[in-house]
C-alpha cells in the first residue's frame, strides 16, 4: 500500500512564497518605502538653520530588513535632548565653535538690516569690520556663559517622530507579508490566509 502526498508541491508554495513575502518587505522597508518615510518626517520636525541638522537626517540600509533613520551632525544630541548646565560652548576660536558662531552672526546681521536697510558689513581690515568682529566674540562669550549657567533647551525632533511611527510600521509591514502572501497565490483552496 503506497501513502499520497503532495508534500512537495506544498513545500515548493511554501518556498515560492517565502521569496515573495521577502520581495514585498524589503520594497516595503526600501528607500522608497518606510525608511524614507520616517526620515522625511524627522526632517519637517527638525529645527532649521541653514539647514544642516535637516540635511543631515538619512536612512541608512544596516542589514537586509534593517534600517537606521538618524541625523549625521555631531551637535544632533544636543539639539535633542538639551544641555545641562555646568558647562559652556567650544572655545570662539575652535573650529567646533563654527555653526554656533555661523548662527549668531546671521542673527546679529538680520537685527543690523532690520534697523537699517541699507547695512553692509565692513571690509577686511577695515574699524568698522573689526568693531563687528570684536561684538561678534563678545556676544558669542556672553552666550557661552549664559548656556554654562543656564543649559539649553530641548527641541526634540527624533522621539516624537518615532513615537508616530511606532503604531505605522507594524500595521505595513503585515500588509506587506499579506500582499506577499497574496502574489504567491498561497492559502487558496482553505489551506493558509
Amino acid at each position: 500500500m503506497s501513502i499520497q502526498h503532495n508534500a512537495h508541491e506544498v513545500a515548493a508554495r511554501l518556498h515560492a512564497a517565502q521569496a515573495d513575502i521577502r520581495q514585498q518587505l524589503a520594497a516595503e522597508l526600501g528607500e522608497q518605502g518606510l525608511a524614507a518615510r520616517v526620515a522625511r518626517a524627522m526632517r519637517r520636525r527638525a529645527p532649521k538653520f541653514r539647514s544642516t541638522l535637516t540635511n543631515s537626517i538619512r536612512a541608512d540600509q544596516e542589514a537586509e530588513y534593517s534600517w537606521l533613520v538618524a541625523p549625521h551632525v555631531a551637535y544632533a544630541g544636543n539639539v535633542e535632548e538639551g544641555r545641562t548646565p555646568g558647562k559652556g560652548l567650544p572655545r570662539f576660536f575652535d573650529p567646533a565653535s563654527r555653526s554656533i558662531v555661523d548662527w549668531l552672526e546671521s542673527r546679529i546681521t538680520s537685527a543690523a538690516r532690520a534697523s537699517n536697510p541699507k547695512f553692509r558689513p565692513g571690509k577686511v581690515g577695515s574699524s568698522r569690520r573689526t568693531a563687528a568682529e570684536l561684538e561678534l566674540r563678545n556676544r558669542y562669550m556672553a552666550l557661552s556663559r549664559h548656556v554654562k549657567a543656564h543649559g539649553l533647551k530641548a527641541h526634540p525632533y527624533i522621539k516624537p517622530t518615532a513615537d508616530e511611527y511606532r503604531r505605522i510600521v507594524p500595521d505595513a509591514l503585515v500588509e506587506a507579508v499579506k500582499r506577499g502572501v497574496r502574489l504567491a497565490r498561497f492559502g487558496q483552496g482553505g489551506t493558509a490566509t
